[in-house]
């Protein structure tokens, strides 16, 4: 007569799909799984560091990072209009970091290096010319739409 599951028997495939959501769905420790499975801790790690586990572990991340692309996307254009009101904001205050963050972001500029390896070199952007000057204003938020008083006066 075989033992039924628990310490010393082999895994069942049931036992071994609990261990994995566990660990992988409930975030439980190895010990605490180990607890509420009856098995050993080593049997557990086991499990945990078996292939199919890290495959499914590599599949939930991949579907979480997914979701949350397909959150961020959905409500882009509200999170963008809140950025724009913080670097309105921001600036009120005196700072100019999350303009700085936008730009960065959007690939307008670069990063400055902060390592000793920089130079002292600084390079200035010039925006239009004198004779033809390009007249910038930050956009503004009126009734939840972003306006752009520069449209047009290029």
């Amino acid at each position: 007569m075989s033992r039924p599951p628990g310490r010393g028997s082999a895994l069942t495939p049931d036992e071994r799909r609990a261990i994995q959501r566990l660990a992988l769905v409930d975030l439980c420790s190895i010990a605490e799984i180990a607890r509420r499975t009856d098995r050993d801790r080593g049997t557990v790690s086991a499990v945990i560091k078996a292939d199919d586990t890290r495959a499914m572990q590599a599949h939930l991340a991949s579907e979480a990072r997914d979701s949350v692309l397909q959150l961020l996307r959905a409500n882009s254009p509200a999170v963008a209009r809140q950025w724009l009101q913080a670097v309105t904001k921001a600036a009120e205050k005196g700072d100019h970091r999350p303009a700085r963050d936008l730009l960065l972001h959007a690939g307008a500029i670069d990063p400055i290096p902060d390592d000793d390896t920089a130079s002292d070199t600084r390079i200035a952007i010039l925006i239009g010319t004198p004779e033809h000057p390009i007249r910038l204003a930050p956009p503004r938020i009126v009734n939840g739409e972003v306006i752009n008083d520069d449209e047009g006066d290029a």
